[in-house]
């Protein structure tokens, strides 16, 4: 007979998540995951496989939240034009970098697995094609609101735009500071 869990696999998944976030994969040991976690090493293993498991259920659902950038980009409610959802979700990037905020996992996971983790690439390249998608539909809106110009390529924009975006999530952790951060912000738009 199969023993029923003795821990909640969202909240353990929620305490993994931090310290992979805070310290990165290699850096994470099982005594960690135990520690943040409450969940004993064998129950790890037995829900999650192993760490690599249990990373790619972190990660799984860090690249669900990070849907919310595209959200907001989307997002036309509070009558935000093109520019100004644009605006808005530079913000929230530069926010990000404040001191006391990690950063961005994906980011971090692939600078440090990028090359070695077919899964972290997957993510990373799905978030970028996604962001990418947005902000091109976007900066199309925000040319037939005329707050763009026609000679602006909206996909060459868009990459442009998404590699600053990515660039500000990583400098986070290097340049913690909010108004270098806004000042690369208001540079950019």
């Amino acid at each position: 007979m199969a023993r029923t869990k003795e821990f909640d696999p969202d909240v353990a998944l929620e305490g993994a998540l931090d310290v992979f976030w805070e310290k990165g994969y290699e850096a994470t040991s099982i005594a960690d995951l135990v520690s943040a976690t409450g969940v004993q090493r064998q129950s790890i293993y037995d829900t999650f496989g192993d760490k690599h498991g249990l990373f790619r259920a972190a990660l799984d659902r860090y690249a669900a939240r990070y849907a919310g950038v595209v959200h907001a980009l989307r997002d036309a409610s509070g009558g935000a034009s093109p520019l100004g959802r644009l605006r808005r979700v530079f913000r929230m990037v530069a926010e990000e970098a404040e001191p006391g905020n990690r950063g961005c996992l994906l980011i971090s996971s692939a600078v440090e697995r990028g090359r070695c983790d077919d899964m972290v690439i997957g993510h990373a390249q799905a978030a970028v094609a996604s962001l990418e998608k947005a902000v091109a539909a976007t900066i199309l809106e925000a040319q037939d609101a005329r707050e763009v110009p026609r000679s602006v390529k909206p996909r060459a924009a868009a990459r442009v735009i998404v590699t600053l975006v990515w660039g500000l999530r990583a400098m986070g952790r290097a340049i913690p500071d909010p108004a270098w951060q806004r000042s690369v912000v208001d540079g950019a738009l």
